[in-house]
């Protein structure tokens, strides 16, 4: 990403994406192309769409723009980057429980992974 100012994805010989690094690394058009850039990856959780945000297994997020009451019920798979996670308190308003797995100090930063949920 570091020596391009255009990039393509590719999976199976077909281009699935096809823009600057940083365009692919925010807005990712699929799950292959999002899984696939950035380190640590994305991490998926499979839920459902709720009053127009999304639940999973006893979690719930709002999303800043509403998913839609059409979709209500509907299965869905929600993506988020490490770097939009932080660690602080237990039992904070908006935020998810977990307990910590491992830590892995890298220098200037830390991959924490925590398992949450029942």
């Amino acid at each position: 990403m570091a020596i391009a100012d255009r990039m393509a994805i590719l999976d199976a010989g077909a281009v699935r994406q096809l823009a600057q690094p940083q365009a692919i690394y925010e807005t990712p058009n699929c799950r292959y192309v999002a899984a696939l850039v950035g380190t640590p990856s994305m991490n998926f959780v499979t839920g459902v769409v709720c009053d127009g945000g999304f639940c999973a297994d006893g979690l719930a997020w709002r999303h800043p723009a509403p998913l839609g009451a059409a979709l209500d019920g509907e299965p869905v798979e929600a993506g988020f980057r490490p770097e939009h996670v932080s660690v602080g308190e237990t039992g904070v308003e908006g935020g998810i429980d977990g307990v910590i797995a491992s830590l892995e100090p890298l220098g200037a930063s830390t991959v924490v992974v925590a398992t949450c949920g029942p």
